[in-house]
């Protein structure tokens, strides 16, 4: 099903589609949002209403909670990781644990060496576990992508809210989103899964990035800072050894930077995305089912893009 008006060229989203669709890339479903109009593909068998895996793209609802929690005063990105969980420091306390602060956690420079979740994931207790694990490098230096970290941070936001990051999420961002709450992972000792576990439809991951194209303001209501939003997706680290383009531009607070100058994503593991460009005025939230991430962003800059631009009246 595709509902379709003016929102870009024909010819350049029938090419996007095209390549997206071919040699195994299983785009499923797509919405585009430009200046005012939107088009929604949804390819069979897959419906609009099917909740997908967000895998890592979960990711970027839990910094938005982070900000909320911030906006609320409970949560600083310059307080130590040991201070916001005393409980599960480890006896032995590096000075490079004592450095760790949250926000080098929110941007994958926690000073890990690798991503603990396989050992997080069925702990009694995985926060400490995470804490317990030898901080290697200074915290603030050294990207390395870290899911585990991504769940200690919604565990943060657990902690000074007294709420399961479901319910706190449910509260302060699903509903003011007009999204139902929903389905949700979690690891073994009952902490969300805040890095990896959010399943959505693909319109209500669209209003995500609606949410951050508007400087976190959804249908005339602020839900999250401006400043926030702001600050979350900035070139907080230095990602620059990390692989394809589309992933050595820089990474902020749980939000990645895309080669095009200005633009920003939400990533999910096999092409789920939610793709935020403000100079065009575009968000574009897409739900595939790809071993090749990278080809999804070059066929949109390549292809898309440019027609976005190319849509007129006498060439919708």
């Amino acid at each position: 099903m595709i509902t379709w008006n003016k929102a870009c060229n024909t010819n350049a989203l029938l090419q996007y589609i095209k390549e997206n669709t071919a040699d195994g890339a299983n785009l499923r479903a797509f919405k585009l949002y430009r200046k005012g109009l939107a088009v929604t593909a949804v390819f069979p068998p897959h419906k609009e209403e099917d909740a997908m895996h967000l895998y890592s793209l979960s990711k970027s609802f839990t910094s938005l909670s982070v900000g909320i929690a911030r906006d609320m005063g409970l949560l600083d990105v310059n307080e130590k990781m040991m201070d916001i969980f005393p409980e599960c420091i480890p006896e032995e306390i590096s000075e490079t644990l004592a450095a760790m602060t949250l926000g080098n956690v929110l941007s994958m420079q926690s000073g890990h060496e690798v991503c603990h979740l396989d050992k997080m994931r069925f702990s009694e207790n995985a926060v400490k576990t995470f804490l317990a694990m030898p901080v290697v490098y200074q915290p603030g230096t050294k990207f390395i992508y870290s899911t585990g970290g991504t769940c200690v941070c919604g565990a943060a936001v657990e902690k000074r809210s007294g709420m399961k990051l479901n319910d706190f999420m449910e509260k302060y961002l699903f509903s003011k989103l007009d999204i139902p709450k929903p389905r949700v992972l979690t690891l073994a000792d009952g902490t969300h899964a805040g890095g990896i576990g959010i399943f959505l439809p693909i319109d209500h991951l669209f209003r995500m990035g609606m949410l951050m194209k508007n400087k976190g303001v959804y249908n005339g209501v602020r839900v999250v800072s401006e400043e926030w939003c702001d600050m979350a997706v900035q070139p907080i680290a230095d990602n620059s050894c990390n692989g394809t383009p589309d992933w050595v531009a820089g990474y902020g607070y749980q939000f990645w930077r895309c080669e095009p100058d200005g633009v920003y994503r939400g990533d999910g593991a096999y092409g789920q995305y939610c793709i935020v460009m403000p100079q065009e005025d575009v968000v574009l939230a897409t739900n595939s089912g790809t071993h090749d991430m990278q080809a999804i962003l070059t066929a949109l800059w390549r292809d898309l893009l440019p027609g976005i631009g190319a849509a007129t009246e006498e060439n919708p």
